[in-house]
């Protein structure tokens, strides 16, 4: 591309987008002639004069640099109006007057074929990637803010989509491409590039970050892995991308829009939380893979929960949750047989809540009626706003689902309100009775 409007046409003379931007110069011309010759003249314009400097500076940058061009075409503007309005005043023939219409329009005719032909050009064509990028964005950014509320969220993604974020979703992030964020860039890049847990759950907390955001289609937090670190397989991030996440981070899930070309991309989101034992963590790791429609990948941490932790409540409560999606009847009624005894024993009381609302739905396909409510009913005297914003999207349907089912009501009624506000609309239609069968 040409450096300049000057070296675009020593290189390719007067081509007709050229001659269609520089027309308008034409009038503008005449405008200066006109007003220097009639400034002496009785009803002449003197004020025209101060237009007239700023649009030529302009000129002479637009040459040299192109993007001066819009200032040009604004400044043009006020010149030819006074021009135009001091017609009157220093003409007694009105085809003066119908001379500056004229020209005006034809200096514009050529610039506005263009601008109509390229308009008929890209109407027909495709979304481009970078188009779509944006719009995926854009819904990850809307989704994120229902998710974390007023609270607000403190995201560590990749610059573009950490704008994203901002503008859409109204959140903080540490990662801009702003050149006066050379703080938020060097935290970034530590937290990407921490090779111990502690170092980075450390280095998080002390930025109050709240989420980590890994888009598929884009890899700038592994370029802060490589700045920052010597072994880039072993920092945080590249443990994130083998799902080998920290105990104060947990998995969110978040299903992108289905769009043709990107059905393979994806959105890793994690969330800080309270640092969890080993089998809450792997527990929590199927439950994702689960919603997400990763099979494969939850009966893996499966079998990893039945080797290391084969008698834990939260082990079994996903493994319960993994035998209904593959179908298995009997693996389930097994492994629910084994969590009925454990709370028979007293077990579960200090459940985290939202391990708690996956007990109480495993109970309920279990048809185990009394023990789910029960548990249900624990879940709603404990429920607040953060509590219910920290479901993912399947739980929550099921939860309300099992509440209506149980004809069980929420102590505050704002919080059944928000718990319908955060489903999306397919599945706020398809409450009633939904989500509890058996395998």
């Amino acid at each position: 591309a040409p450096a300049s409007l000057l070296d675009g046409i020593a290189r390719e003379g007067f081509s007709l987008p050229t001659i269609a931007m520089l027309l308008p110069l034409v009038l503008l011309l005449i405008s200066i002639l006109f007003h220097v010759r009639r400034l002496n003249a009785p009803g002449s314009n003197p004020a025209a004069l101060m237009t007239w400097g700023p649009t030529g500076v302009a000129t002479l940058l637009a040459l040299i640099k192109p993007g001066w061009w819009p200032m040009v075409a604004i400044l043009t503007v006020p010149v030819l109006v006074a021009s135009v309005a001091g017609l009157p005043r220093v003409s007694k023939f009105p085809l003066q007057t119908c001379i500056w219409i004229v020209g005006a329009m034809a200096v514009s005719l050529p610039g506005i074929g263009i601008l109509s032909s390229r308009a008929a050009e890209t109407a027909n064509e495709a979304v481009s990637e970078a188009e779509m990028t944006s719009l995926l964005e854009r819904d990850l950014s809307h989704w994120l803010a229902r998710q974390v509320g007023p609270a607000g969220a403190n995201v560590l993604a990749p610059p573009s989509l950490t704008v994203s974020l901002i503008f859409h979703g109204g959140l903080k992030g540490l990662s801009t491409p702003f050149p006066e964020n050379q703080e938020g860039f060097a935290a970034a890049v530590r937290i990407a590039a921490a090779t111990s847990p502690d170092e980075a759950q450390a280095l998080a907390e002390r930025r109050k970050l709240s989420h980590i955001l890994i888009p598929s289609w884009d890899g700038f937090l592994d370029e802060y892995a490589r700045i920052g670190a010597t072994d880039p397989e072993s920092t945080l991030i590249a443990m994130l991308h083998r799902w080998l996440a920290p105990r104060w981070l947990a998995p969110v899930p978040y299903r992108m829009p289905l769009v043709e070309g990107f059905r393979e991309d994806f959105v890793a989101v994690f969330r800080t939380v309270e640092v969890q034992d080993n089998a809450t963590a792997l527990s929590r790791l199927a439950e994702y893979f689960l919603e997400m429609g990763q099979t494969d990948g939850a009966i893996a941490v499966g079998q990893a929960l039945e080797r290391s932790f084969p008698g834990d409540l939260n082990a079994l409560i996903a493994r319960a949750q993994i035998a209904i999606a593959q179908r298995d009847p009997a693996l389930f009624r097994s492994v629910t047989e084994q969590i009925v005894t454990l709370l028979e024993s007293g077990a579960g009381i200090d459940l985290a809540w939202n391990r708690r609302v996956s007990l109480s739905i495993v109970l309920a396909r279990f048809n185990a009626g009394l023990l789910a409510r029960e548990q249900l009913e624990i879940c709603l005297e404990e429920a607040d706003d953060d509590l219910i914003r920290s479901l993912s999207t399947l739980s929550l349907f099921r939860f309300v689902s099992l509440i209506t089912a149980l004809n069980l009501e929420f102590n505050d009624p704002d919080l059944h309100l928000l718990a319908i506000s955060l489903l999306p609309e397919g599945m706020k239609s398809g409450l009633e009775g939904r989500g509890l069968e058996t395998p």
